[in-house]
């Protein structure tokens, strides 16, 4: 009997919550840190504030129940850089919505 996807996906991304990930709507879950601004930034007018703050979403596609999502991996490290986006398997996804915020690479 096949594995149903969708309920593992769905039990995956409410364990996450312990990792700050968020579900935003849209088959997507987000998490985000705050890090304080450095001076070059300011000074080039690329970061007003004194913090800014980093991103990461993970999206996904929805095939039916016995088929592993399509899934879609972005990242902001700073807001003067752009989104990155990428697709990623099924088991990248779900380390990294085991992965403590503290151990991510775009908030450290």
């Amino acid at each position: 009997m096949a594995k149903d996807r969708v309920a593992e996906l769905k039990a995956a991304i409410l364990a996450a919550e312990a990792n700050g990930w968020q579900y935003i709507g849209n088959h997507t879950v987000r998490r985000m840190a705050e890090h304080v601004t450095p001076q070059f930034a300011v000074d080039n007018g690329w970061a007003p504030g004194a913090t800014y703050t980093s991103l990461e979403f993970l999206s996904f596609v929805l095939h039916g129940p016995s088929r592993v999502p399509t899934c879609i991996y972005g990242t902001c490290k700073v807001p003067w850089l752009m989104r990155h986006d990428q697709k990623i398997s099924w088991k990248r996804t779900l380390e990294l919505l085991a992965e403590p915020v503290s151990s991510s690479d775009v908030h450290n």
